[in-house]
């Protein structure tokens, strides 16, 4: 025989406040009002920068190493000394995945938007500094066509198709 008991609902001032409450942050264990973890965490615990190889230059370990991306233990890796986190150790699936990654297409145009960006940068500074034309001639003028390179879209390359009737593949296929 089983007996129901009725649930009788507390009232909100009985029910603990839910962004008042303290919690622990779970990487330095300070305590905190929950409302304010999330923006702790965001200025304090900021994420690493996304791994980003420059170079494919690497040495292989001569002892078993931890992976740098994956956290593996004890495993064959090669060292990137070039890179956006500086010197990591990499497994050879990791490897494989961060070198796909870093010298795909959008991420070779990523690099060169930013390299872009920072020759631009220096010239405006140049400019700034030395407003007359005497320092540097043809100052304005770099500055204008980097602005323009930066603003135009990439255009690939077309190439002709021996298949396909018209220019550029733009015909159907008989």
């Amino acid at each position: 025989m089983s007996v129901k008991t009725q649930v009788v609902p507390k009232s909100p001032d009985d029910l603990p406040k839910k962004r008042n409450e303290l919690v622990r942050c779970p990487k330095c264990q300070l305590q905190m009002e929950r409302k304010r973890l999330a923006k702790h965490q965001r200025t304090v615990h900021k994420p690493k920068a996304r791994l980003i190889l420059n170079s494919r230059a690497c040495l292989k370990s001569t002892v078993l190493r931890a992976c740098t991306s994956c956290g593996a233990q004890n495993k064959e890796t090669w060292i990137f000394e070039q890179t956006s986190q500086g010197p990591v150790s990499l497994c050879s699936s990791c490897k494989k995945a961060h070198i796909r990654q870093s010298f795909n297409s959008q991420a070779m145009n990523e690099k060169r938007v930013a390299a872009l960006k920072a020759s631009l940068a220096d010239l405006r500074k140049l400019e700034r500094e030395h407003p007359d034309d005497a320092f540097h001639p043809n100052l304005k003028q770099e500055i204008a066509e980097l602005t323009e390179t930066l603003k135009k879209p990439i255009s690939k390359p077309r190439k002709w198709s021996p298949i396909l009737p018209g220019s550029f593949g733009s015909g159907k296929r008989r």
